[in-house]
């Protein structure tokens, strides 16, 4: 693992000498969404106003400390500031485990949380070779929290491509709710797997970013 003071995040997780993630690391606060046909309506014009979808970040707080002879706890502060006085402050706390453990504890704060924001979450930017993912959860297409109760909790599998819908206009998708675990994978059997805490997950693999889509 490292860990960069001036991301405020991780910028390598190796596993089986493998590069889990880009040089753009993760994870990092993701409030925004490539825009659905009803989002174009009313919400994206607000999303860009504010400048959600292009926040400027800045570590104002970073440091560590060694717990005991097999864990460590890196606590983080980041401010991100987007337009017209928009802004929040995540404040981070990673529990590291010698058996390759993360524990992640997070807490916002926004100046306006009047603002309809797309998505509260966050996203790691993966290596392509990790392109197998299978999750348990509601699948196994994707589904909301407005319209999952037709989908069956199971364990699912697929690649990551395929969990991109093929909608005409490219926009966000293949997200699945009330996820116990989810994991990436690539061919030589090296795998990053997220699970819940307390409360159950929303998760999505996707073969492109929102800024792509």
């Amino acid at each position: 693992l490292v860990f960069s003071k001036t991301k405020g995040t991780f910028t390598e997780i190796k596993s089986h000498g493998n590069d889990i993630l880009t040089n753009q690391g993760g994870p990092m606060l993701h409030l925004w969404r490539a825009p659905h046909r009803n989002d174009d309506m009313w919400a994206d014009e607000s999303w860009n106003k504010f400048g959600l979808k292009k926040l400027t970040w800045t570590v104002t707080k970073a440091s560590y400390k060694q717990k005991d002879d097999n864990n460590v706890e890196i606590t983080a502060e980041l401010e991100g500031k987007g337009r017209n006085g928009f802004a929040v402050t995540h404040k981070v706390k990673y529990e590291i485990n010698g058996d390759g453990t993360i524990k992640a504890d997070n807490d916002l704060s926004f100046t306006n949380e009047a603002i309809p924001l797309a998505r509260v979450g966050v996203r790691l930017m993966l290596n392509k070779s990790y392109d197998q993912f299978d999750y348990f959860g509601r699948g196994p297409m994707e589904n909301y929290i407005d319209r999952k109760r037709g989908f069956d909790v199971g364990w699912y599998k697929s690649t990551v491509k395929q969990q991109l819908t093929p909608y005409e206009k490219p926009m966000e998708a293949g997200n699945h709710e009330d996820v116990r675990w989810a994991r990436v994978s690539n061919s030589t059997g090296s795998s990053l797997t997220v699970k819940k805490d307390t409360a159950l997950l929303q998760v999505s693999a996707l073969p492109y970013s929102d800024e792509e889509m």
